[in-house]
């Protein structure tokens, strides 16, 4: 079936136990090499809680997110009044797990599969 090339983030969202697309690309007969192209760093937000403080909503839209956040803000603690949104489960259980906050909006991702054409 010829040689397929997948790049990902090295610490980015392929880091996780769930299969890789090259391991699912593999299951339907391809040969897939995995090459980094990029690696997560979290970058000092100064003054993070002051820029956040007058915000009605903080959207979290990767387990990603949710670190560099942490990463920021230590304690993890809101200014009153701010609700959380995040997308998917496993954003929404980064934040449980990392910063012990809920989120008030989970926007649930479909699951996808490879199919034939």
């Amino acid at each position: 079936m010829g040689k397929y090339i997948y790049t990902y983030i090295e610490n980015g969202q392929m880091y996780d136990e769930s299969p890789s697309l090259a391991e699912l690309l593999a299951k339907e007969g391809f040969f897939c090499e995995k090459i980094v192209t990029g690696r997560i760093g979290y970058i000092r937000v100064e003054n993070l809680f002051e820029k956040i403080k007058d915000a009605q909503w903080l959207v979290f839209t990767s387990k990603n997110a949710v670190a560099g956040f942490a990463y920021n803000m230590g304690e993890c603690e809101l200014p009153a009044g701010v609700k959380i949104a995040v997308v998917g489960k496993k954003t929404q259980e980064a934040l449980r797990t990392t910063c012990g906050l809920e989120a008030d909006f989970l926007y649930k991702l479909r699951a996808w599969s490879l199919e034939r054409v």
